[in-house]
């Protein structure tokens, strides 16, 4: 999956623990379509662009339990606006989900954000 533009266009993945017997790599592909594995310790963390890089663990955990914590960003500023506009200019297709509440709610002129602009 692809994450929401409008919130998470940069994600981080902070490994907090595990059971410790079994690793369970994070599968992401890059702007060129290359996968990678990446597999981290509890303390470890990964920073990827989680709006425009697939991503996700498509094995099921075999462990007993694996904690991680999450923190996304996006640029600052009037960013769902810049979004719109990329959108209306035909420029935003490749992108599966949008940053409002309802995945197209971004695409439609007028005052349908919330939280500070998102």
């Amino acid at each position: 999956h692809v994450d929401r533009i409008g919130t998470h266009v940069v994600s981080v993945i902070m490994h907090v623990a595990d059971s410790g017997d079994h690793e369970w790599p994070l599968n992401i592909f890059d702007h060129n379509g290359k996968e990678h594995n990446v597999t981290i310790k509890a303390g470890e963390m990964v920073l990827y662009e989680s709006a425009t890089c697939v991503h996700g663990r498509p094995s099921k955990y075999l462990g007993d339990y694996y904690v991680n914590a999450f923190a996304h960003f996006r640029p600052k500023g009037k960013w769902v606006q810049f979004l719109r506009n990329l959108h209306k200019e035909g420029k935003l297709e490749i992108y599966s989900r949008g940053p409002g509440e309802i995945d197209n709610e971004w695409k439609v002129d007028g005052p349908v954000l919330t939280h500070d602009e998102l």
